[in-house]
């Protein structure tokens, strides 16, 4: 599409992207965003790394089950627990399995590796 020439174009590049500077603050609002979602995942990186450590100090003595572990950390969906907290945690070696060669073994406990 050719650039009208009688509208006034209002964009501009901030660390190689383009913002369009009528919308949401101009570029102050483009940057506040970029700050704000840095902000966002930090806190959300710290909240992570901190049931990380909760979750291997609950499991540091006693074997514990996956609904222990969810409920210790006040994680009620399964799926997201396994894929974010459980699976990495394995995968480090940070925790073991009572019983390893039954993964899905409802006796199943996990204890710090």
């Amino acid at each position: 599409m050719p650039l009208d020439e009688n509208y006034s174009y209002d964009f501009e590049l901030v660390n190689g992207a383009g913002y369009d500077t009528r919308e949401k603050g101009g570029i102050q609002g483009a940057m506040q965003d970029t700050i704000q979602d840095t902000i966002q995942d930090a806190i959300q990186n710290t909240t992570k790394e901190r049931k990380e450590t909760e979750l291997l100090k609950f499991c540091e003595v006693v074997a514990r089950s996956r609904e222990e572990m969810q409920l210790h950390i006040g994680i009620t969906n399964r799926d997201h627990f396994f894929k974010g907290y459980l699976k990495p945690l394995l995968k480090s070696g940070k925790l073991k399995r009572t019983i390893p060669d039954k993964p899905s073994s409802k006796n199943q406990r996990y204890i710090k590796g």
